[in-house]
C-alpha cells in the first residue's frame, strides 16, 4: 500500500473548487476543515457524486431539508411546472400556489403563540424571537410571541409541568404551542419519553393549537412560486407515500444494525425514524466528531458534526433498505478503526495550509 497522502490524493478538480471558495467567498456557513475537499457535482435518491466521480451514500440530506431525496420525480416535476410557467412574484402580487400551500396549512385564529425556553426556529426576524437563546441580542418583535407567557410563565425544556402552569391561568389568550419536536439545532436532542404526549393532551385540553416546528424545511422565501409548488408537492408524496411510517420501519433496523455492533465510542443512540445522532462517550482525543465524519466521507459516507460529541445521521426517507444497510456498515467500520488511525488526509491538508 501507498502512503496515506498516495490513497487519498486531492485531485485537481477539487482543489480548484476548494481554492476558489477560499479565494471569492467572504464569509457565510463554510465547510468543515476535515471535509472541505468533498466537492459534490449532483446527486439522485440516496447517492451524491463528487467531481472526480466518487459515489457517496447520502446519510446527511442537507441536513434533513430534502429528506425525500434530492430529486424526487414528483416534487421535481412540481418545480419545475412553476418554473417554466415563469410567475416569479413578489408580495405586491398574487401567486395561485402561495394561497393554496396557506390552506393547506391551515389557519390560526387565536393571538398569543408561546415557545419553550431555548429552542429554535429559525432566524428571520419573524422567527428569531421565537428562539429565547437568540432572541435577547434583537428587536423589537412581533407581539405575544415567545417562550414567555402573558403572565411571565417560561416553558423550560422537557419540563411539561412549566406548561401546565401556563394554559391554567393564560390558555384562554393562547392560540398555539410551538416546539421541536427533537432540538435539531442543539446537536439532536429528543425530549424525555412521553413529554411531547403530555404537551398535546395539555393543548388539546385548553384548546391551543399544538405546532410541531421541525425547522429545516428551506422554506425562507417561501412567497417564490417555485418554492410553494415544490412544498404542495413534497406534502402530496409525504402523504401519498406514507414517508412517516417509513421512516420508522427504516429507523429501527439502522438503530439495531448499529447497537448489535456493540461500537467503541458510542455512549447512545439519539433518534426518531431516520433522524439520528450518534451520542460519543468522554474518552480517547482521537475519536472526535470531525474526525469521524472525515474519514466516513473518504470511505463514502457524507454524515455531519452535531454537538461536541454527536454525529449526525439523517439519510433521505426514501432511501432504500440495502443502501441504508450499507452506509451502516461504513459507520461500524469507522467507528472500528478511528482511534487507531493516525491524522487523517485532511487534517494533513489544513494543518499545511493554515
Amino acid at each position: 500500500m501507498g502512503s496515506i497522502e498516495e490513497i487519498y490524493r486531492i485531485s485537481a478538480k477539487t482543489q480548484e473548487v476548494v481554492d476558489d471558495y477560499d479565494n471569492y467567498v467572504g464569509g457565510g456557513l463554510a465547510p468543515y476543515p476535515v471535509t472541505k475537499y468533498v466537492a459534490l457535482t449532483h446527486t439522485k435518491g440516496a447517492k451524491a457524486w463528487d467531481v472526480d466521480g466518487k459515489e457517496y451514500i447520502n446519510f446527511l440530506s442537507m441536513y434533513s431539508v430534502v429528506n425525500m431525496d434530492h430529486g424526487h420525480p414528483k416534487i421535481l416535476a412540481a418545480a419545475v411546472k412553476a418554473m417554466t410557467e415563469g410567475a416569479v412574484v413578489n408580495l405586491p402580487f398574487h401567486s395561485p400556489y402561495y394561497g393554496k400551500l396557506a390552506r393547506k396549512l391551515h389557519d390560526v385564529r387565536r393571538c398569543p403563540i408561546l415557545t419553550a425556553a431555548a429552542y429554535y426556529h429559525g432566524v428571520m426576524l419573524s422567527t428569531v424571537l421565537l428562539a429565547s437563546k437568540r432572541s435577547s441580542a434583537f428587536g423589537p418583535f412581533v407581539r405575544n410571541v415567545g417562550s414567555t407567557s402573558p403572565s411571565g410563565k417560561v416553558f423550560a425544556s422537557g419540563v411539561v409541568e412549566d406548561l401546565m402552569e401556563a394554559l391554567e391561568v393564560d390558555g384562554h389568550n393562547i392560540a398555539a404551542f410551538m416546539i421541536e419536536p427533537i432540538q435539531g439545532s442543539a446537536a439532536i436532542v429528543a425530549p424525555p419519553n412521553g413529554c411531547l404526549k403530555e404537551v398535546a393532551a395539555l393543548c388539546k385540553q385548553h384548546n391551543v393549537l399544538f405546532i410541531v416546528d421541525e425547522k429545516t424545511i428551506g422554506s425562507t422565501t417561501a412567497v417564490n412560486p417555485v418554492g410553494c409548488a415544490a412544498a404542495i408537492a413534497a406534502l402530496d408524496v409525504l402523504v401519498a407515500e406514507n414517508l412517516s411510517q417509513r421512516s420508522n420501519e427504516l429507523g429501527t433496523p439502522l438503530r439495531s444494525t448499529l447497537k448489535a455492533a456493540e461500537l467503541p465510542h458510542v455512549a447512545d443512540f439519539d433518534r426518531a425514524g431516520l433522524f439520528m445522532s450518534l451520542v460519543l462517550d468522554e474518552k480517547p482525543p482521537k475519536v472526535t466528531p470531525r474526525r469521524i465524519v472525515s474519514l466516513l466521507a473518504q470511505r463514502g459516507v457524507l454524515a455531519s458534526v452535531a454537538g461536541l460529541r454527536r454525529i449526525r445521521i439523517c439519510p433521505p426517507l426514501t432511501i432504500s433498505k440495502e443502501e441504508l444497510l450499507k452506509g451502516a456498515e461504513v459507520v461500524i467500520g469507522v467507528m472500528m478503526d478511528i482511534e487507531g488511525c493516525g491524522e487523517l488526509p485532511a487534517e494533513v491538508l489544513v494543518n499545511v495550509r493554515h
